[in-house]
């Protein structure tokens, strides 16, 4: 799948999901957890989208789609919460925007991207990181530029102030550990603590 094709998939999902009563709340900076995110969905998934091409610009890594497609999973959750009158929770919309784009033909590595790009905010295990890449020591780099796609995307709330220096500093862990190349840590720490 090329860019622009996920992106007519995105709002082909939204107009699955969301009740076109209720669409122009995804454009609402205020119905995006603004405790975490500056911007709106769409916003949050356009900003992903920019950083994400940045990305490949800098490090030759593409993510590009899966940055599209990374939180469809919240535009289901969103539409359920509207049809059902109540506050939209995002909690647990990794699983289902990984199951909406195994239904679109990702293939198994977008999909294990997607299912696995909020590793910014989860506590570091190695167990954990093995297992999202399925020993695939080639899968760590791109799950890494999708999580700081995701962090950068979100904005400077007066959480993420506090939040990405943790994450900048998480992630420098993990490329060490991980033996992952010293052209690629500098550029992650860079987009995270100041883009």
């Amino acid at each position: 799948m090329v860019i622009s094709d996920a992106v007519s998939i995105l709002f082909t999902l939204v107009d699955e999901f969301v009740p076109e009563k209720h669409q122009p709340l995804l454009y609402d900076p205020a119905s995006h957890e603004p405790r975490w995110h500056q911007y709106s969905l769409i916003g949050h998934v356009f900003k992903s989208l920019e950083t994400a091409l940045r990305f490949r610009a800098l490090t030759g890594i593409n993510v590009g789609v899966e940055a599209i497609l990374h939180d469809a999973g919240k535009l289901k959750q969103f539409g359920e919460a509207m049809r059902r009158g109540r506050p939209v929770s995002f909690i647990g919309h990794e699983p289902i925007s990984a199951t909406i784009a195994r239904r679109l033909g990702l293939n198994e590595e977008s999909q294990l991207l997607i299912r696995h790009h909020d590793i910014s905010y989860r506590l570091r295990h190695d167990r954990v990181l093995g297992r999202a890449c399925r020993g695939q020591t080639d899968l760590l780099p791109k799950l890494l530029v999708l999580a700081a796609v995701d962090t950068v995307a979100k904005g400077w709330t007066q959480l993420q102030v506090i939040q990405r220096p943790e994450v900048a500093k998480k992630f420098r862990l993990i490329c060490q550990s991980d033996g992952l190349s010293d052209e690629l840590a500098p550029i992650l720490d860079e987009a995270i603590r100041t883009w």
